[in-house]
């Protein structure tokens, strides 16, 4: 077992929480047997086999994390956090003395995590007054911080989660540094359970649009499998703050080809043949009175302004000129509402 693993076994506090927090966890399938709460102290001491509670998903999991950390580091504030845009959500929070409770929204730009995880300033700082990024954040104007520690939440393919964080208005001794290692441990453990949830989604979203497809075009949903998809997918995105996007093509004319000239709604069908192939299965395409809706999950405002260009080069490649509108579901908008726009908008 690697060091730093047995550093975590060897916390009496993280056992003592974890024995009394058993009972309120379920199982989350195979692999949370890795990732169990640990067994009582009197337990530990014993030969004998501990049955392991194990935690249920990524909420339960961010939440004994904090109360972990707050008990242990004693920081005034202890935080869970998603990258979602401009958007920075905080998931979960252990706030003695701080105003914070969960799904408040900040703008990332301004926090102490964002320098953090540019490395423009440290994942420690006992005294955040003495690092300039941190002294200049503008969060810092919106609440007093003395120290802080944090480390990056990052996905499998580097995509950054979130972050997890902890602040307090005091400055803290440089013994704090010590503790970076077990933070960026279960920092790490975090992000992969997160990961695993996303990997769950996905395969549930892939599933339900088949289960919705229609049978006279396939891979496309009509128009009342799409309002049942934004609904779950609203669902989905509020679990774990998800960003999700909108995009709808209003097919304009064709300058080549079968759809030359062809009635609006079969020019329709040229254009979701194209765009359904240019997009991976968990994007539903639906057919909806002559325009393409286009329902992209975990995909923010920027992401979908890319995933446009793609498709209006596709189309043009196929000889179809379209108009494309969109909007994404934000801390302020859902996902119901940034549809509603995306239609407005095409439809002006």
């Amino acid at each position: 077992m690697p060091p730093l693993a047995l550093l975590v076994l060897r916390e009496s506090r993280l056992r003592s929480f974890c024995y009394d927090a058993a009972s309120r966890s379920a199982s989350f399938g195979p692999f949370c047997t890795s990732l169990s709460y640990m067994p009582s102290p009197q337990t530990m001491t014993s030969d004998a086999p501990v049955e392991l509670a194990r935690f249920a998903g990524f909420d339960e999991a961010a939440n004994g994390v904090l109360d972990y950390l707050q008990a242990k580091l004693g920081f005034g504030l202890w935080m869970v956090t998603r990258t979602s845009g401009d958007d920075w959500v905080i998931l979960d929070a252990r706030a003695d003395k701080y105003d914070v409770s969960p799904r408040d929204v900040f703008r990332w730009t301004d926090s102490f995590c964002s320098r953090m995880v540019t490395g423009d300033a440290p994942r420690v700082a006992p005294r955040s007054a003495e690092i300039p990024a941190y002294r200049d954040a503008p969060i810092g104007q919106q609440m007093s911080i003395g120290a802080y520690i944090g480390v990056p939440l990052e996905l499998r393919d580097g995509r950054l989660f979130g972050t997890m964080c902890g602040v307090d208005p005091e400055p803290k001794d440089d013994a704090i540094n010590a503790e970076l290692p077990l933070i960026e441990l279960l920092g790490r453990l975090l992000a992969t359970i997160a990961q695993i949830e996303l990997d769950a989604q996905e395969e549930q979203r892939v599933s339900t649009i088949r289960e919705h497809e229609s049978a006279d075009v396939a891979g496309l949903v009509d128009h009342r499998a799409w309002i049942s998809l934004v609904e779950a997918e609203e669902q989905r995105s509020e679990a774990l703050a998800s960003p999700a996007s909108i995009i709808v093509v209003n097919p304009e004319y064709a300058r080549r080809g079968p759809a030359v000239g062809a009635p609006r709604e079969v020019l329709a069908q040229a254009v979701a043949a194209v765009v359904r192939g240019n997009l991976p299965r968990s994007v539903a395409v639906a057919l909806l009175d002559g325009s393409v809706g286009l329902l992209l999950p975990e995909t923010d405002a920027a992401k979908a302004t890319l995933t446009i260009g793609t498709l209006e080069n596709a189309l043009r490649d196929d000889g179809i000129v379209a108009k494309f509108s969109s909007a994404s579901r934000t801390s302020s908008q859902a996902l119901r509402l940034a549809a509603e726009r995306a239609f407005a908008s095409a439809a002006s």
